[in-house]
């Protein structure tokens, strides 16, 4: 028999001997997959839309109904990246166009725009570019989304019919921001009308002043938070169960200002995977209009078509860099809810799949007996 007192000893020396770390209970247990080290990784899996023909082609239409509407209602000239030759230029190009883009379609451009522009045919503008990208927006932030928490897209009529259903909150979410600023506005407009009655009254001017500038800086908040949070708060309105426009607004703005150096992380990478999928675009567009232009030129086809076909073949790289914009804003948006709610990526909504049609009832024709 084996004396308890030296097997008391040997478990005490077993229990102070270092056997080493056990990686896989500790910190490997809970990191299976390296997005969950380096969540941006998941920004490279909506690189994918660019491959996407049908989400392509809608970027196309909307591009050219946008730029069609402009041209007839008033007169502005479409911008586009073909005339960008330069590969050091053409880096920047993406970002460049982005940020055109989300000039157009944001209510708080109205306050810094050109003083030679009329007021009416810049909210016209607005309301157009609204109308067109809105559903557009919809579609692409939800498939982005939908690929960064490595799910299957959704079929283009059941995205298209989901982003249509949903364009009255994304509408609301557009409006509200620039109707709190001008709210705010009248009242800083206000103060400005007081302030004229103690002209020459230096303590009271200077007092009327600085009572207007605090009152200014709420709008001047939700005036700068508008051009990322509106784009996020529709990200909300397509991906979330419920599209309450005001919740999807305050997650938008929360998002931005809560997380601002995440938020910035991830938009980094996004310009960065942005400029690898315009460059690859430029690529093959620069070799279909090489193609494009001898084979035509042979046919002996006339100068007006080589022209327009040349000129769809440079607006390969724009119309990826659109459908990419939209579909990483869907990514980040599930990146930064993560990290200000703690909100899984894989916690995606998902619609319940509609019930089958019910199988008909059968009836049994009575048998008659013949005597």
């Amino acid at each position: 028999m084996t004396d308890p007192e030296s097997q008391h000893s040997e478990s005490r020396h077993s229990e102070s001997v270092h056997r080493g770390y056990d990686l896989e209970t500790g910190v490997l247990a809970r990191v299976r997959d390296w997005v969950d080290i380096f969540p941006w990784i998941r920004l490279g899996r909506v690189l994918r839309v660019a491959g996407a023909p049908s989400l392509l082609c809608v970027t196309a239409v909307a591009m050219a109904i946008d730029a069609l509407g402009a041209w007839f209602l008033f007169g502005s000239e479409p911008r586009h990246l073909g005339s960008l030759s330069s590969i050091s230029g053409y880096l920047f190009a993406p970002v460049v166009l982005v940020a055109q883009h989300l000039w157009t379609i944001s209510p708080s451009a109205l306050l810094m725009r050109p003083s030679y522009t009329s007021t009416w045919v810049a909210v016209l503008r607005l309301a157009w570019s609204l109308l067109v990208w809105i559903p557009v927006a919809l579609v692409l932030v939800r498939q982005g989304a939908l690929l960064a928490a490595d799910r299957p897209m959704m079929g283009l009529s059941v995205v298209v019919r989901h982003a249509i259903s949903r364009t009255p909150s994304a509408w609301i979410v557009a409006i509200v921001p620039g109707i709190c600023v001008l709210m705010i506005g009248a009242i800083v407009w206000g103060i400005g009308l007081v302030a004229r009655f103690f002209a020459g009254v230096s303590v009271a001017e200077l007092g009327m002043g600085g009572l207007a500038a605090i009152i200014a800086i709420p709008a001047g908040i939700l005036a700068l938070g508008a051009f990322p949070a509106i784009p996020m708060a529709w990200a909300a309105v397509s991906n979330e169960p419920q599209p309450d426009p005001l919740d999807s607004l305050s997650r938008g703005y929360e998002y931005f200002y809560r997380r601002p150096l995440r938020w910035l992380m991830y938009v980094a990478v996004s310009i960065v995977l942005l400029v690898v999928g315009a460059l690859i675009a430029k690529g093959v567009g620069s070799a279909t209009e090489a193609i494009v232009s001898v084979s035509m030129n042979m046919a002996g086809s006339p100068p007006q078509s080589i022209g327009m076909a040349t000129m769809l073949c440079r607006q390969l790289p724009v119309v990826v860099s659109m459908t990419l914009f939209w579909a990483l804003v869907g990514g980040i948006y599930l990146l930064v809810r993560t990290d200000a709610g703690g909100q899984e990526v894989e916690d995606l909504w998902i619609p319940s799949p509609a019930d089958p049609p019910s199988m008909p009832e059968l009836s049994m024709p009575e048998l008659s007996t013949k005597p």
